[in-house]
């Protein structure tokens, strides 16, 4: 089992000294995931603002709320976002785009 967001703590990675989300390290993590999976199925967007994030048509989230934090976690932990599995079952691979 992957544990709690909190056990896990792998999406304070993204996250420079200034609460900044540090935007290539997350472009890259995605990447990674992204060629293990293959690019396979459709595309889901991961858009990055300055308090927080949009995924794939959900409601904009900020960087506190646990969501959030469980979408950054699953992708530090080299894996899709859990909330997108069920809507992409046939496989989908991750865009990140920069709206900062």
């Amino acid at each position: 089992a992957r544990g709690t967001r909190e056990e896990r703590g792998g999406f304070r990675q993204f996250f420079l000294e200034n609460n900044v989300v540090d935007f290539d390290h997350l472009q890259k993590k995605v990447h990674e995931v992204n060629v293990m999976t293959g690019y396979c199925g459709e595309m889901a967007v991961l858009e990055i603002f300055l308090n927080g994030i949009q995924l794939s048509g959900s409601p904009a989230a900020l960087y506190s709320d646990p969501r959030t934090q469980d979408v950054l976690a699953d992708v530090a932990d080299g894996s899709y976002p859990r909330q997108l599995k069920a809507r992409y079952s046939s496989g989908f691979f991750l865009l990140v785009e920069d709206r900062r």
